[in-house]
């Protein structure tokens, strides 16, 4: 039976205009995913329309599937070779095809299984899922972020011993007092745009990380989603970019969606078996039905 691999991600939130909060009457994050997954919306990434379909929202109304694809594009040229007259010329060529994926969200949450294949990767379906919540306006801006299959800090608690750290830091934009002091003092005054602290060690020896200052550069890094990898001395390695929790979900390749969403649904249950203890109280209850 062919597959699918299926990432979990979250919706967070940052609220980047704080001072309209007062006078605007801001949505929950159930109404403004309501309002997101708008199948009369489309966006362009990467050279793709990107549109989604009529969302259907679960009994219980905590949950909403969807489909999210793009379409094929409608004519398309190529350089080809005409053996008559022995010279170059443009052709009409197949259309490329279109394709999607399905996907489903709790509501109280936000948290999201949805399944990837061979056109749409987890980072496609991750970012054009996170444009499609920007495009309804609010003071917020709203993040899609990949739940991690296991944190840092669980991961060197397991490993013990470390060879290699190597953390990523981008310029901030345009807060540099929440940079961590040792970011900070390099990037600020060398107007660096980025800035890559590889730490090694010999085999012999692991490195010593009990310094306060790596401990806070590492921790700004993973939680701006910058990048941190790591070696162990015996080998086994920990890297932020594709530490994303996924599993493996059975499908058959004429599924309804109905059957694809319960697939989506069973996977989602078993793999994060208490998605509200994730999310804040005042994120709203789930779907009223209205």
């Amino acid at each position: 039976m062919p597959t699918r691999r299926v990432y979990f991600m979250q919706i967070t939130t940052i609220d980047r205009h704080p001072v309209q909060l007062s006078f605007y009457d801001t949505q929950n994050l159930v109404d403004h995913i309501d309002e997101s997954l708008n199948p009369e919306s489309y966006l362009m990434y990467r050279g793709r329309q990107w549109r989604l379909s009529l969302p259907i929202i679960s009994n219980d109304g905590e949950f909403v599937a969807g489909r999210l694809g793009f379409q094929a594009v409608d004519v398309r040229h190529e350089m080809a070779y005409n053996e008559d007259t022995f010279d170059f010329e443009r052709r009409e060529a197949p259309p490329a095809r279109g394709t999607l994926i399905h996907y489903i969200i709790h509501y109280p949450s936000g948290c999201i299984a949805i399944e990837t294949n061979k056109d749409i990767s987890q980072r496609a379906a991750r970012a054009v899922l996170e444009k499609f919540l920007n495009k309804p306006y609010s003071p917020r801006k709203y993040k899609v972020e990949f739940i991690p299959d296991t944190t840092f800090d669980e991961w060197l608690s397991e490993v013990r011993e470390i060879k290699t750290l190597q953390v990523r830091i981008d310029r901030p934009n345009p807060n540099w007092a929440a940079l961590p002091g040792i970011g900070r003092r390099i990037m600020q005054p060398s107007d660096a745009q980025h800035l890559d602290l590889i730490l090694r060690t010999s085999v012999a020896r692991p490195l010593n990380l009990d310094n306060e200052e790596i401990e806070d550069l590492t921790r700004y890094s993973i939680s701006h989603d910058q990048g941190v990898s790591a070696e162990s001395i015996r080998g086994r390695r920990f890297n932020t970019r594709t530490n994303a929790k996924n599993r493996r979900m059975q499908v058959e390749e004429d599924d309804i969606p109905r059957r694809r969403f319960m697939r989506l649904y069973d996977l989602f249950q078993l793999t994060l078996p208490d998605p509200d203890d994730n999310h804040d109280e005042n994120d709203g209850e789930g779907h009223n039905g209205e």
